[in-house]
């Protein structure tokens, strides 16, 4: 599944270009902080019940942001899994599947690592979803990607298992948390529609 970007151009000084903004925003998920955090046990608790997703870090890719042109098409241009980091990856399949997640639906960015991660785990098909793509530099870059994610949590209701594998700066701009490779944030879809992020889970 491929998930088309819009890019949506507002004029400055144009009232009924703010007002429409301001509309796309109301209905848009608002990401909330649970209060108190849930323990570990209490998380993969929730993971069973619907309405439940992760956001996952992919697993250990050695170094910072990618090469200098690279290619999405070209796994060897890009900045991919050790074999450490498949080996966690593994790891972190098996740990959900010790805590009853057999199968789950799994989406990704184009990026090489994030695929690689989602095939590691073992638990079904991937999707690509272009909204996970790693977020460009700069707020007004960056905020249409946002906002498209945003749309796509919005439209779903999460009935199974559901893990959004992506990249550190999109988990942090769309929950506040700042994720070690391969960590996974549990967050809850209210039926009001707003996010909460429940907490973390590491796997060594």
């Amino acid at each position: 599944m491929t998930f088309q970007n819009k890019t949506y151009r507002f004029a400055p000084n144009s009232l009924s270009s703010y007002l429409q903004r301001i509309l796309l925003l109301m209905i848009l998920p608002v990401t909330l902080q649970a209060d108190p955090a849930l323990t570990e046990a209490q998380l993969w608790q929730q993971l069973q019940q619907p309405g439940h997703f992760l956001m996952m870090r992919s697993a250990r890719a050695p170094g910072f942001g990618d090469p200098a042109n690279f290619d999405l098409a070209d796994c060897t241009t890009q900045r991919n899994l050790s074999d450490d980091g498949e080996k966690h990856a593994s790891r972190i399949g098996d740990a959900l599947r010790q805590h009853g997640i057999n199968s789950a639906q799994l989406f990704v960015s184009q990026w090489c690592r994030t695929q690689n991660t989602a095939r590691l785990l073992k638990l079904g098909a991937i999707n690509t979803l272009a909204a996970l793509d790693k977020l460009p530099h700069g707020l007004d870059v960056h905020r249409p990607q946002q906002e498209a994610l945003d749309r796509w949590i919005s439209s779903q209701t999460f009935p199974t298992p559901t893990m959004l594998i992506t990249h550190q700066a999109n988990i942090t701009a769309k929950t506040g948390v700042h994720t070690r490779s391969g960590d996974l944030v549990v967050l809850e879809k209210e039926a009001a529609g707003n996010v909460t992020v429940l907490g973390t889970l590491h796997i060594d």
